[in-house]
């Protein structure tokens, strides 16, 4: 009695081999990358409305810089009297959301400078020079009238030299800290680059 004939072993069908795997392959890859862009998107986005600390400089309410500026940070003020010219630095950080002014250092105390009764302590420094330190003064908003590149008031931060009387000479701005969403402060603050390295 004979029998049909019998289904072949071993041969492919048309989903399986070589090309088949490449599909399945393809197919795993088009979906990792979706996963990729999907988790850097979403990391993307979280960083991005995380609350970030800084310096904001303004000027009627436009901001014209922002630094970031974490707790206890340093930040310096820099300018020249505009009588005796010398170098006068104020040193300023964060504490609690607030800017602070810590120190100030001249090479001595010329007209409208000095210390005061109760307001941190005077010291000899380096150099003969004069500074007053723990002077620790809160200050919720510090408006400051940019003068010439003669005065050159500039910020110090983070190794950076940032001209103030090179950009805002004769304006009006307003120094203070705030604390916002990262994207808040890259689409209301211009990216400045610094004028230089502080020494």
């Amino acid at each position: 009695m004979t029998s049909g004939p019998e289904p072949a072993r071993g041969v492919a069908g048309p989903d399986s081999g070589p090309a088949s795997s490449l599909r399945a392959a393809g197919t795993l890859t088009s979906a990792g990358r979706r996963g990729l862009v999907g988790g850097a998107l979403g990391a993307f986005l979280l960083f991005s409305i995380w609350p970030q600390a800084g310096l904001r400089v303004q000027d009627s309410g436009d901001c014209l810089l922002f630094l970031p500026l974490g707790e206890g940070e340093p930040l310096e003020l820099s300018w020249r009297h505009s009588v005796d010219g010398i170098l006068v630095r104020d040193r300023f950080t964060s504490r609690g959301g607030v800017l602070t002014l810590t120190a100030s250092h001249q090479p001595f105390f010329a007209a409208g400078l000095g210390g005061i009764q109760g307001r941190g302590r005077i010291v000899g420094t380096a150099g003969h020079g004069l500074a007053i330190l723990d002077m620790d003064e809160p200050i919720a908003s510090l408006p400051l009238r940019v003068g010439t590149l003669e005065v050159a008031h500039s910020l110090r931060h983070r190794g950076q030299i940032h001209d103030l009387s090179r950009d805002y000479a004769h304006r009006r701005i307003e120094l203070s800290v705030v604390n916002g969403p990262r994207l808040w402060s890259w689409l209301t603050c211009p990216r400045r680059l610094p004028t230089g390295s502080a020494s």
